[in-house]
Order: structure tokens, then C-alpha cells, then sequence
């Protein structure tokens, strides 16, 4: 039942914040307590006929504390990336450089 309700949220985030389109790539980032979200989130991704991708990360210590170099790389080859995360990732390198380069990005922390 949670998942039917999350779904609604997931629509708004993927279709009026993200704007995903089809044939996008939409990188997950997430952790493992997060994993419910990133699912609900794929399907979301799913529906608009673009391209879900879930990386799981460990979880961050601290607000700000660096990506793994594999996802910082994968997030400057996607369209769009949603973060599911626990501690914030809004202010590393890896955020700044991937949106400069134009990518769009949802920050679903906490």
C-alpha cells in the first residue's frame, strides 16, 4: 500500500519537477533504507518511456560529503538525476558540475 501512495508523489517529481521526457536517461541515486523510493521513482521514469538507472550508494556521514567518482561520471552522462538520500548532496562538486553542464536534478533528501 505505501508504494501506491508514494506513487502519486513520484508522478509530480518525474512529470512537474524533473519534466522528464521520453528516451531520457534518469539516474537514482539512493541508499539502501531508500530503496522503496527509488523504485516507486523508476516506475514514475518508467511510464514516461524514458530510461530508469538505480545506483546505490552507501549512505553519507555528513551533509555535502563527496559522490563515489563512478557516480559523479554517471550523473554527467544522464538528463536527469533524482537524489534519495539521506544526508545532502545539493552543495558537493559532483551536483555543481553536472548542472552546469545541464543536467537536471531533484534533491529528495531526508
Amino acid at each position: 500500500m505505501k508504494n501506491i501512495l508514494m506513487s502519486k508523489g513520484a508522478y509530480t517529481i518525474v512529470n512537474v519537477c524533473a519534466k522528464v521526457k521520453k528516451g531520457e536517461e534518469v539516474l537514482i541515486i539512493t541508499e539502501p533504507e531508500k530503496i522503496e523510493i527509488a523504485e516507486v521513482l523508476a516506475a514514475a521514469v518508467y511510464q514516461e518511456e524514458a530510461e530508469p538507472i538505480i545506483a546505490v550508494i552507501v549512505p553519507r556521514e555528513n551533509d555535502g560529503k563527496e559522490l563515489p567518482f563512478a557516480i559523479a561520471e554517471a550523473m554527467k552522462n544522464s538528463n536527469v538525476f533524482l537524489a534519495a538520500v539521506g544526508k545532502s548532496i545539493t552543495h558537493t562538486r559532483a551536483v555543481n558540475n553536472v548542472l552546469q553542464a545541464g543536467s537536471r536534478g531533484i534533491m529528495l533528501t531526508q
